[in-house]
């Protein structure tokens, strides 16, 4: 089976597009277009240079060579701003890839022909959008006080 490097550059961006874009919305963050475009081809580039070159440790390197894109991405003033911007990026990349993988399970559809990808790719893309959108904020306002106490009672001692 062949499969070519500008196929694999291709969903790469569109996959780099999609998450960046929406981990930038998801965070509120003030991120320059020039550095977003820098950020998300040279991520791309980064992916295609791992894909070609896959094994355990690559993958090893790709986590920590997102770390330092993020860094740059987002350039946080300290290091819990830092990781949880990282969560946030492999949550939303998780989300997403799930997405496209469901759409094309349930809908059956061949994933070997390129131009089905990228359909699947922005179909998803835009389901994605409003479940970023739309879903956070419908667990903001589910979540009241009373859902974060509990009271224990051990021995007879209650504990609030």
């Amino acid at each position: 089976m062949k499969i070519y490097l500008d196929y694999i550059f291709l969903e790469n961006l569109v996959v780099n597009i999609v998450i960046i874009s929406e981990l930038i919305k998801f965070t509120k963050s003030k991120v320059s277009t020039k550095r977003e475009v820098l950020i998300i081809i040279i991520d791309t580039i980064l992916s295609c240079i791992f894909a070609i070159y896959s094994n355990f440790s690559s993958y090893i390197l790709h986590f920590f060579v997102s770390i330092v894109i993020l860094f740059f991405l987002f350039i946080p003033k300290n290091i819990y701003e830092l990781i949880k911007k990282f969560c946030y990026y492999y949550l939303l990349y998780f989300i997403y890839i799930g997405i496209v993988i469901s759409f094309s399970i349930l809908f059956k559809i061949n994933l070997k022909n390129i131009i089905n990808k990228l359909c699947i790719y922005g179909i998803s893309a835009i389901f994605f959008h409003f479940l970023c959108k739309d879903l956070w904020k419908m667990w903001k306002i589910n979540i009241t006080d009373r859902d974060l106490f509990y009271t224990l009672c051990i021995n007879g001692k209650r504990i609030s």
